[in-house]
């Protein structure tokens, strides 16, 4: 028991360590335009959609692009 618990230990430590974080940029921006194209959203919403899609693409004043973010957090997580 004691070897299992040392080994859990190494294994979260060796994970810490050379794991670097995944954040899926086609998937938060489906899941943010899925909510505005679904069809119990009223017609009127769906053009929301697409100054949506332009701001994750930072085609937008003020906006950057989300990958550029995302980039940028894993770049800090990974040092």
């Amino acid at each position: 028991m004691i070897h299992n618990t040392q080994l859990q230990l190494k294994r979260h430590d060796f994970a810490e360590t050379h794991q670097i974080p995944y954040l899926n940029a086609s998937g938060a921006v489906f899941q943010g335009l899925r909510v505005l194209l679904d069809d119990q959203v009223a017609a009127e919403r769906r053009p929301a959609s697409l100054v949506r899609l332009r701001k994750y693409a930072g085609l937008e004043p003020g906006y950057t692009p989300l990958a550029d973010g995302l980039r940028k957090l894993t770049e800090l997580s990974t040092g």
